[in-house]
């Protein structure tokens, strides 16, 4: 997967060059496969680069997703309640197989809902946006929660 970045979509209160890193290191735990499961690294054989910014935002709506564009872009910007972080995915429509064509991850842009570094004293109802990067790089390579089914 190679992504861009919509750096100028950063909350300012998040210092968009730490943001961005921590996104990077939440993506490279897929990438790299760190794991509390015992599977090796890259065990899925997966890749993910950023060539750089770009100033388009990602095809992610308030409510959901839009349609697809071909890129994958990583943007901030606004969701609907609860989520803080959604991820489009697109596939491509094969005979037998249905491989993902792109995705986009959007990450809500409320003020103060994520930290960056260790956590933070008295931290209530907020997010290590490395945590989320985590977890929202899972469904751009194809997992999906527990117990949903994937579309092939």
């Amino acid at each position: 997967m190679e992504y861009y970045r919509a750096v100028w979509t950063t909350p300012n209160y998040l210092k968009a060059s730490t943001s961005w890193t921590d996104i990077a290191d939440g993506g490279s735990r897929i990438d790299r496969g760190y794991n509390e499961c015992g599977l090796a690294q890259n065990a899925w054989n997966i890749s993910l680069t950023s060539p750089g910014t770009t100033s388009r935002t990602a095809n992610i709506t308030a409510s959901g997703c839009s349609s697809d564009d071909d890129d994958d872009v990583i943007d901030f910007g606004p969701l609907d309640a609860p989520a803080i972080a959604r991820t489009c995915t697109w596939y491509l429509s094969l005979p037998g197989d249905n491989p993902i064509n792109n995705a986009d991850i959007r990450f809500k842009s409320t003020t103060g809902l994520y930290f960056i570094g260790s956590i933070p004293s008295g931290c209530s109802g907020r997010y290590s946006i490395e945590g989320v990067a985590t977890h929202e790089f899972g469904h751009a390579f194809g997992l999906n929660h527990f117990g949903e089914q994937l579309p092939n």
